[in-house]
């Protein structure tokens, strides 16, 4: 519960320096464009990020059926909204994946069957991402280099994009190498004995073992059916496609008119791959200043500010708002731990 109080106020205080930096030169300039964006396409941009929460929900719910046939969907829709909190006020999104395992576990899954059908369902994101993060270094070299005269965005760009593909590597190495599952738990398993916070090491080993090696049973599943691990990619794809496309819709609603669709799209995946590194709950502030720095490139100081202002406010406090309210009365009765 400290930690988690702690992030809320990294996350508050993060996002009031992003207000006071982008509204302190242009205060009045940002808030008439925003004031006075077109309603149509404003609104084609909060029904994209609501799309994009019924894709993953849809997505999670193909995994999650593998394990329990009868699990609701509007079950699954509770948790991929509550996931959109606790993914908001942890550093890196680390918070929505152990929740997830929780609320699961507490449905009727096995904890290793559970931590599977998490783990598969990021796998495939994880995969789609770093791809479509490639396709944007390919097709945005010159514009990296354009953007704002400075060559550190696009090294930050790279490493962003490596971190991500290091990531889909030690998730693959969890998920389908036994060996290496095995060394590395059973070393720290050895490690907590000797520091005599295990005793009974056989007893832990063998439990250990046995769910590792159900873990790697369930986690099978995109290798033995192709009819899961298709239909997951298409949805990712789609899913992707649909958020990275909210800034389009933004720039239409603020009356700019030189920002095509294929702009928005790579601008956008850019940021994503920076915001992927930053510590930050939220990755706040990264996300607003790298969001401001590509689209400034294509617009003024105060219209890619106004932009930025809301793009944010769809794409991120949206979900964290919503995943508040759906958590505190959806669980109400079934608390997660601190």
């Amino acid at each position: 519960m400290i930690t988690n109080k702690r992030n809320l106020y990294i996350l508050v205080l993060a996002s009031l320096l992003v207000l006071y930096f982008s509204l302190k030169d242009e205060f009045f300039q940002v808030l008439k464009n925003i004031f006075n964006t077109q309603p149509l396409w404003l609104s084609m941009g909060i029904v994209c990020i609501l799309i994009y929460l019924l894709l993953e929900a849809i997505t999670m719910h193909i995994m999650i059926k593998e394990f329990v046939s009868d699990f609701k969907f509007r079950d699954t829709i509770k948790l991929i909204l509550s996931t959109q909190f606790f993914n908001g006020v942890t550093p890196f999104a680390t918070g929505g994946q152990p929740f997830q395992i929780y609320i699961l576990t507490r449905s009727g899954l096995s904890i290793s069957s559970a931590t599977s059908a998490c783990l598969q369902n990021f796998i495939v994101y994880q995969c789609v991402l770093v791809t479509f993060g490639f396709i944007t270094l390919a097709l945005q070299n010159n514009i990296l280099i354009q953007t704002a005269g400075i060559i550190n965005l696009k090294v930050i760009v790279f490493v962003g994009f490596f971190v991500n593909a290091f990531v889909i590597l030690g998730l693959f190495l969890i998920t389908y190498s036994t060996r290496f599952n095995r060394f590395i738990t059973l070393n720290i398993l050895n490690f907590l004995h000797k520091i005599r916070l295990i005793k009974n090491i056989e007893l832990h080993r063998k439990k250990l073992t046995d769910i590792i090696t159900e873990f790697h049973h369930d986690a099978g599943i995109l290798k033995r059916n192709p009819n899961i691990l298709l239909p997951a990619i298409a949805l990712n794809i789609l899913k992707l496609i649909v958020f990275y496309s909210i800034a389009f819709f933004i720039s239409k609603s603020l009356f700019i008119d030189h920002i095509s669709l294929y702009t928005a799209i790579i601008s956008t995946a850019s940021v994503m791959l920076i915001t992927s590194i930053i510590p930050i709950p939220g990755a706040t502030m990264g996300a607003e200043f790298s969001f401001i720095i590509f689209f400034s490139s294509y617009i003024t100081g105060h219209q890619a500010k106004s932009m930025m202002l809301l793009w944010r406010f769809i794409t991120y406090y949206i979900g964290l708002i919503i995943g508040a309210i759906v958590f505190a009365f959806a669980y109400k009765e079934k608390k997660a731990p601190d």
